[in-house]
């Protein structure tokens, strides 16, 4: 871990030192790359896609391994409800 200066306090400050709700979203982004077998860049986008369920996930104080699955089934798409027959 690498020190960087900061104009607003009086020591360094370590560059892994995240706010609380970006770090649990990190660790969010590490449990879908492992739970959809895909890179971390690919998970990144399943979660960032999904803002609704990752807010509500926040908000319930969920786990990273629980907001993972939520927002891996948000992100899973469904077959419509009622499909169109163009054949009879």
């Amino acid at each position: 871990m690498r020190a960087k200066s900061n104009r607003f306090t009086s020591g360094p400050v370590l560059e892994t030192d995240l706010p609380p709700h970006e770090a649990w979203k990190g660790e969010i982004y590490d449990e879908v790359a492992r739970l959809a077998h895909c890179d971390h860049s690919d998970a990144q986008g399943l979660v960032d896609g999904q803002p609704f369920a990752l807010a509500q996930q926040w908000a319930l104080g969920a786990s990273a391994k629980a907001a993972a699955v939520v927002v891996l089934k948000a992100a899973t798409p469904k077959p419509p409800a009622n499909p169109i027959q163009i054949f009879p």
